[in-house]
C-alpha cells in the first residue's frame, strides 16, 4: 500500500511528498500500534524510502515477552512492547534480506529522532542508546 504522509516540515505548497510504501505485513502491524508511533514510522520512511520494515516481534504477548526475557533477547517484562509503545525493525540489505549490522540503523535511528522531535514526540528513545543491551532494531 502507498500512503502519502502529511504534514511533513519543508514541504513546499503543492509539492506532492514522498510515498511511503511499507510491506503488508509492516501496514498491518502499524495499525495495530500506537497511532503516534505508526505516524513516526511513516514519516521516518518518507524521508528513506525503502530502508525498512516492522518487525512482527513488534507485537508481543506476555508470553512471548518472557521468551524473549529466558533468551536474553530483552531484560524486563515491563516492555513496551506488551503496550503497543514500542516497534522493533529491520533494515533492508542489497539482497532483500535483513541487514543486522548495527551500524545500518544508525541513519534510520537519526531520522527518527529528528522526526520524533519535529512531533514532539520527547519521550522516543532509540534502543542503540541505551546503556546496556544496545539494540538498534529497537
Amino acid at each position: 500500500m502507498i500512503r502519502a504522509p502529511l504534514n511533513l516540515p519543508g514541504l513546499v505548497a503543492g509539492q506532492q511528498p514522498t510515498p511511503v510504501a511499507f510491506s503488508t505485513q509492516s501496514e498491518a502491524i502499524l495499525g495495530q500500534i500506537n497511532p503516534d508511533l505508526a505516524a513516526l514510522l511513516r514519516r521516518v520512511e518518507a524521508r528513506m524510502p525503502d530502508s525498512f520494515e516492522i518487525s512482527p516481534s513488534t507485537l508481543r504477548t506476555p508470553e512471548q515477552q518472557a521468551e524473549f526475557v529466558a533468551q536474553g533477547k530483552s531484560q524486563t517484562m515491563n516492555s513496551p512492547h506488551l503496550t503497543s509503545n514500542a516497534v522493533d525493525i529491520y533494515a533492508e540489505g542489497p539482497n532483500g534480506q535483513p541487514n543486522w549490522d548495527f551500524e545500518a540503523y544508525r541513519p534510520i535511528a537519526d531520522a527518527a529522532k529528528a522526526e520524533a522531535a519535529a512531533m514532539g514526540l520527547g519521550d522516543f528513545v532509540w534502543g542503540g542508546d541505551w546503556k546496556t543491551l544496545k539494540d538498534g532494531v529497537h
